[in-house]
């Protein structure tokens, strides 16, 4: 299985920092990862390049295009490669993994279930998703792992076949720069038949905790500026 993993990043230096080093040492298994800046000021895009030799690649932009354009940069890039990813995974920059070999297990599930999408259970959100019934899944490896359905998985942390992706282009007119890719996504692969499930027992935390990201005085100048950027609309190409 090759498996790409994209992240977006913007400003946040100590957290990519943090959870990266996180994903690299309990990822469990290989991959490529894929990192797009969105015009960084702090330090970040610096910081990518002195650890290039980390990544399978790293596109550094001066200015914010949105995250529906970082996308579709990166998935026209991972879509196009040879030998082909078999799987692509979303991780965000604050994003700490908990459980040892998590990608390993999330990987191995969406082996044996292709139409599945999948994130590990995320601790420290505002906004714990609802969960349908419990179900029981096979792995590739012919073991089980509990997870819980859902209509939705958000961004933080998710791992999907390169199937859901082919044939997917982000909005880039009409969706706020830095929001609402998520939720659009989910219901676009609900119509082409797709799952969304959470692990059970593998977790990631959400860095800080949303209050706690909230509440760090480092973040004040940050979080300003995206909730002033998540209501503005791109301009029409």
């Amino acid at each position: 299985m090759r498996i790409a993993v994209t992240t977006f990043t913007r400003d946040r230096l100590q957290y990519t920092r943090h959870c990266f080093e996180r994903l690299w040492e309990l990822a469990g298994c290989a991959f490529d990862h894929f990192v797009f800046d969105n015009g960084s000021e702090d330090g970040t895009r610096d910081w990518l390049r002195e650890n290039e030799a980390r990544f399978a690649f790293v596109c550094c932009f001066p200015e914010n295009l949105g995250i529906s354009k970082a996308v579709n940069y990166l998935h026209e890039r991972i879509l196009a490669a040879d030998p082909p990813y078999d799987l692509i995974m979303h991780f965000d920059n604050d994003c700490e993994p908990v459980t040892p070999y998590f990608l390993d297990r999330m990987a191995a599930v969406i082996q044996a279930n292709p139409k599945m999408i999948l994130s590990p259970w995320v601790l420290g959100t505002s906004n714990r998703p609802s969960t349908a019934r419990p179900v029981e899944v096979k792995t590739a490896r012919g073991t089980i792992e509990s997870a819980y359905l859902v209509n939705h998985c958000g961004g933080l942390c998710r791992l999907q076949s390169r199937s859901a992706y082919e044939g997917v282009e982000f909005p880039e007119k009409g969706m706020p720069i830095a929001a609402g890719q998520d939720g659009w996504f989910s219901a676009l692969s609900r119509g082409k038949g797709y799952q969304f499930a959470y692990m059970k027992d593998v977790a990631a935390w959400h860095y800080l905790g949303t209050k706690g990201q909230e509440a760090d005085p480092a973040m004040k100048s940050y979080f300003k500026r995206k909730y002033r950027e998540e209501q503005q609309m791109p301009d029409a190409e």
